[in-house]
C-alpha cells in the first residue's frame, strides 16, 4: 500500500508540531503539579554520602511519602559495603568475564557502591522512587526494590552507587 496525499499531510503536521513543543512536554510530569523530589536540597544528602552516614541510624524510622502521600514508614536492618571482588560474590552466582583490558592487582576500584536494607511496617511497595525523611538526616529521595517476602514486614533494598569525582582543568 502506497502512502496518501491524506498520509502524508498528516504526519507531516504532526512532526512540525512536534519539533516545536518543548522537550518538557516529553517529560515526566509531577501529579498536581506537586514538588520535584530530585531538586538541590533533596539532594544535598548525597553530596558527602558514605556507608558511614547511614551505620548509626541502623534501627531508627524513616518516614516514606510518594507525591505527597504518606505510605507509612521503614526501619533500616542494615548497611553493606558492596565490593567488586569475586571473592565476595556468593557461591552460586557464576562469574561473567570482564569485556575490555584486564587491570593488574594493584588497580582499586575508585567507585564506591553500599546497599540500605530496610524493613516495611504498611503494605507491600511497588519498586519506585520515594522520599524518604529522617530526623537527623533530613529528607531525600531514593529508589527502593522489594527484596523479600510479600506480605507483613516486607523489606526493601536500596543501592547507592558513587563514581569518582573528576575536577575539569581549564
Amino acid at each position: 500500500m502506497l502512502p496518501s496525499r491524506r498520509f502524508f499531510l498528516r504526519n507531516a503536521a504532526l512532526s512540525l508540531l512536534a519539533v516545536k513543543l518543548p522537550f518538557s512536554a516529553f517529560a515526566q510530569n509531577h501529579l498536581n503539579g506537586q514538588g520535584n523530589d530530585f531538586d538541590p536540597e533533596s539532594l544535598a544528602l548525597f553530596a558527602g554520602v558514605s556507608r558511614q552516614t547511614f551505620e548509626p541510624w541502623i534501627g531508627s524510622r524513616f518516614r516514606l511519602s510518594l507525591n505527597n502521600k504518606s505510605l507509612g514508614s521503614l526501619v533500616l536492618l542494615s548497611v553493606r559495603e558492596i565490593s567488586g571482588d569475586a571473592k565476595e560474590a556468593p557461591d552460586d552466582a557464576t562469574e561473567i568475564p570482564r569485556a575490555g583490558p584486564a587491570h593488574g592487582a594493584s588497580h582499586q576500584s575508585a567507585i564506591t557502591s553500599f546497599s540500605l536494607r530496610f524493613q516495611g511496617t504498611g503494605a507491600a511497595l511497588p519498586q519506585n522512587t520515594y522520599m524518604l525523611a529522617h530526623d537527623w538526616l533530613g529528607s531525600f529521595p531514593l529508589f527502593l526494590v522489594p527484596s523479600g517476602r510479600k506480605g507483613t514486614g516486607s523489606t526493601y533494598t536500596a543501592v547507592i552507587t558513587l563514581l569518582p569525582v573528576t575536577e575539569l582543568k581549564k
